[in-house]
This record gives C-alpha cells, sequence and structure tokens, in this order.
C-alpha cells in the first residue's frame, strides 16, 4: 500500500520518543492528511459514558465551529460524526446541505447552516469502535 507523502513513520516514532502528547501527534496527521486531501480533518474522542463526542485533533479544522458544538451528541440523526459513532459503521455526506442525517427541528438547521458557512459541505466518518465501544478516537474528513 502507497504511503501518504509526507507521513514519515521516522518523525512519528520521534514524537512518541520525545513525549509528544497523543494529541499532538494526531494534530500532525491531520495536517498531512489535511495537505494531501485538500481536506480539513478532525479527530473525535468518544467521551466515557458513550453519549459524547469529544474534539481531540485538528489544527485546520474551523476553531468557530469546534467551539459552537464540542461536545457533540452520539446518536442517530446527529450529523456525520455523531450518526457513525451511533451506528459504529462509516458515515458519507456528500452534500451537508441534503442530507437528512442532521437534526431535524430549528435547532439542527441552524447547526447546518453554520457549519456550511465556514466551509464544510461534506463529511465522511469511518467505522473505528473497539467491541466495547469505549474511548475510541473517530476520524472525520
Amino acid at each position: 500500500m502507497d504511503e501518504l507523502p509526507g507521513i514519515d513513520g521516522k518523525r512519528t516514532l520521534e514524537m512518541l520518543a520525545d513525549g509528544a502528547s497523543l494529541s499532538e501527534i494526531l494534530n500532525e496527521l491531520c495536517s498531512v492528511i489535511d495537505a494531501y486531501a485538500s481536506a480539513t480533518s478532525q479527530v473525535l474522542l468518544m467521551d466515557p459514558t458513550g453519549h459524547q463526542l469529544l474534539p481531540l485533533a485538528g489544527p485546520n479544522f474551523p476553531p468557530a465551529v469546534t467551539a459552537a458544538f464540542a461536545p457533540w451528541p452520539v446518536g442517530p440523526n446527529r450529523g456525520c460524526c455523531g450518526t457513525a459513532a451511533f451506528l459504529g459503521k462509516r458515515v458519507i455526506v456528500s452534500d451537508m446541505s441534503t442530507d437528512p442525517r442532521w437534526p431535524q427541528d430549528e435547532q439542527g438547521e441552524v447547526a447546518r447552516r453554520f457549519v456550511m458557512d465556514h466551509g464544510l459541505h461534506a463529511a465522511w466518518s469511518p467505522r473505528r469502535w473497539r467491541r466495547s465501544r469505549t474511548r475510541r478516537p473517530i476520524f472525520a474528513g
């Protein structure tokens, strides 16, 4: 399998050896992915209760969106990440303006418009859960 340009295993090992935090390492990886894919990525961590997603990394993700929606609830029709965490499977949203997985009320419409006003129009969240479904990061791109 081809590696992403800019992802240097040696650099990651050096960060680990130097005592970098998980957040620092994931921020580095998000930066490389963002540059490679011309995207904006974020890694979220499910809280211990399994009911919320908390931001862990994403240096290029719009800070206003992170601040407005952290923590983000897990559940059906909770956008891409909240739905993926709830279902435990990959969710792909090709057009946020019409996707039904946002809350279907006035608050959900305000959230959808806010996110889109900050340049986010599509998203995907892969299935990445342990069997216990606890404390596992979820990636959003």
